[in-house]
């Protein structure tokens, strides 16, 4: 009968933990220092939950300039280290529980040490911080433009664009059909919104009047069949092609929006372009890298950012911050280059 008993409690563990029900807490532990690795006293950790319910917690450093911020739930984090005399820094964390034999269920800690810099001292090394998480409108989020005011998406499954407010759910403003059948990426050119489609019937770019329609002002070919990313570098537009691998500069002085220049991405799937005022940056879903480029006679990386829990398909830079949209995840990631 015992052995019955513990039979039975184990099913119903394994069915807590399958279900979700019975999840462990997780810790975030670490040191934060600065660069002569020196530990720092008195740092204030701030952790703020980007997915789920979790609360806010804050901790402070002690004499070893340890932390430890326990009882923490699955999912991806916001940690804001402070101190005075030091530039802020924010980076992430994503804790997942894991589950291993005989049903004991333990969770992952991390741990994360943090290098603070002084005030005064030159800019050190910058990653990819994400600060918040949206849910896309549909399920395969593709595209991204910034007209100064709003956000727009677009989506492969739904053949929508999406125009947004930029409030804390990144509400829908208004919906329009695309002309093809995949849009896969948007730009603006100051005046007009412009998408790029891959279905096997269109493979065009398009420039759209902003009417109530979002109807086409006109229409040019791609240069490719998988023309995947667009953007606007205040004088021309610029296409990524994921089959070619090619990321390209067009001629904005004739009727066919012919190749100026065509540069070699750098990795097999271009998928997203965006434009920061100053650079070309790219993002590839195959590496799962995002790249600012250097604008010389070989577009060169000048910088790349590591994406290991995204599959970038779009990119656009609105004011200081980078918009990612993921259509692994099916989210929309607002991020911070620091």
């Amino acid at each position: 009968m015992q052995k019955i008993k513990i039979f039975i409690l184990s099913i119903i563990l394994m069915l807590l933990i399958i279900g979700g029900l019975f999840v462990p807490k997780g810790r975030i532990e670490g040191k934060v220092k600065d660069k002569d690795d020196k530990p720092i006293h008195g740092a204030k950790v701030k952790t703020e939950p980007l997915e789920g319910q979790a609360d806010v917690t804050e901790v402070k450093t002690n004499e070893e300039g340890k932390y430890t911020t326990d009882k923490m739930d699955n999912g991806l984090y916001l940690l804001i280290v402070s101190k005075d005399g030091y530039t802020q820094k924010q980076k992430n964390a994503t804790m997942r529980s894991t589950l291993f034999s005989g049903f004991n269920c333990s969770s992952r800690n991390i741990d994360l040490d943090i290098v603070l810099q002084a005030e005064d001292e030159i800019e050190g090394e910058k990653e990819l911080v994400i600060i918040a998480i949206y849910n896309s409108p549909a399920n395969i989020p593709r595209g991204f433009a910034w007209d100064d005011t709003y956000l727009w998406s677009c989506d492969d499954y739904t053949n929508k664009i999406y125009k947004h407010n930029m409030d804390e759910s990144l509400s829908i403003i208004a919906t329009y059909d695309s002309p093809g059948g995949r849009p896969r990426g948007l730009t603006w050119d100051g005046t007009n919104l412009w998408s790029c489609d891959t279905s096997t019937t269109a493979n065009k770019i398009y420039k759209h009047n902003m009417d109530v329609t979002l109807s086409t002002a006109a229409i040019y070919y791609s240069p490719g069949n998988n023309t995947f990313g667009l953007a606007w570098d205040g004088t021309n537009i610029w296409s990524c092609d994921c089959g070619l691998a090619k990321i390209s500069k067009h001629n904005m002085d004739d009727a066919t929006l012919s190749v100026a220049v065509t540069y070699n991405s750098p990795n097999s799937i271009p998928s997203g372009l965006g434009w920061d005022g100053t650079n070309i940056w790219s993002c590839d879903s195959s590496s799962d890298i995002i790249y600012k480029h250097n604008m010389d006679t070989t577009l060169s990386v000048a910088e790349e950012y590591d994406c290991p829990n995204l599959g970038p398909n779009g990119v656009t830079w609105a004011g200081e911050n980078l918009w990612i949209c993921d259509s692994y995840t099916d989210k929309i990631y607002k991020c911070k280059i620091e």
